[in-house]
């Protein structure tokens, strides 16, 4: 009965695998200084990435600052990066991003947190496991036979069946966690490939406009040219009338 419960601590376990994954799109007005906060536990490593997807020449200065106030990454005039902080403080983290240098164009980036907490291996076997997750939702019955000591008896009867479970939970678990993480990940390189595709978009755009601008610029000035020409050649024709008028008259 016991490995039953055990077998259930170790999927609630797994189903709450603390992974957390936030990805925000922002504009940064010209001449501005914008930074974000991402609060972090001590010993919990994080990744952070980031790519302009819109604006100018498509580049932006980056910094993580700690806690403590140290910078642990300092860019400058950047398209994209990726960044891995170890957490060794606890606190607040500082991601800015810096437009200063930028007068009038407003830039527009995506940029990405990804934290992951160390899987634990539990012993199954330990009754402080067992009671931290299970004290509350053991029957009755069970805990006044547990305390009479008969169920003892019963894991050593089924000693050798818990075992065999108790590996088939901990694989179970394994296989769990690494199939939630590449989850996780499988949307986090979607969310990357979704910014790489609208910096192309705005990118193929900008140059469509700047495309149709130059050709109507070259449409008028062959139009202009044409009409100058005619009204050249006109006069020309116009003066030779007018000399051969006045020849005749004399």
């Amino acid at each position: 009965m016991r490995a039953r419960w055990a077998c259930l601590a170790a999927l609630a376990s797994a189903a709450t695998f603390d992974e957390t994954e936030a990805d925000y799109t922002v504009v940064v007005g010209a001449g501005r200084r914008d930074c974000y906060f991402q609060p972090m536990n001590k010993g919990i490593p994080f990744e952070i990435e980031y790519q302009v997807v819109d604006g100018g020449d498509l580049d932006i200065d980056f910094m993580i600052i700690g806690p403590s106030g140290q910078v642990l990454v300092d860019e400058k005039r950047q398209e994209e990066g990726l960044h891995e902080i170890n957490g060794r403080e606890k606190g607040h983290y500082q991601i800015c991003f810096n437009n200063m240098f930028s007068r009038m164009t407003d830039k527009t980036v995506f940029f990405e947190v990804f934290t992951e907490d160390d899987y634990e291996e539990y012993d199954y076997d330990d009754d402080e496991y067992y009671d931290d997750y299970y004290d509350d939702d053991i029957p009755v019955a069970m805990k006044k036979k547990e305390k009479k000591g008969e169920w003892k008896k019963d894991l050593v009867e089924d000693e050798a069946t818990e075992g065999m479970l108790k590996e088939k939970v901990d694989d179970m678990v394994r296989k769990l966690v690494k199939m939630k993480t590449n989850l996780i990940r499988t949307a986090q390189f979607q969310a990357i490939l979704r910014a790489f595709e609208s910096k192309d978009r705005n990118i193929l755009e900008a140059n469509l406009k700047r495309v149709n601008h130059w050709s109507t610029i070259h449409m008028v000035v062959m139009l202009v040219a044409a009409i100058l020409q005619v009204c050249i050649l006109r006069s020309f024709f116009s003066s030779k009338e007018t000399a051969g008028g006045s020849k005749s008259m004399t």
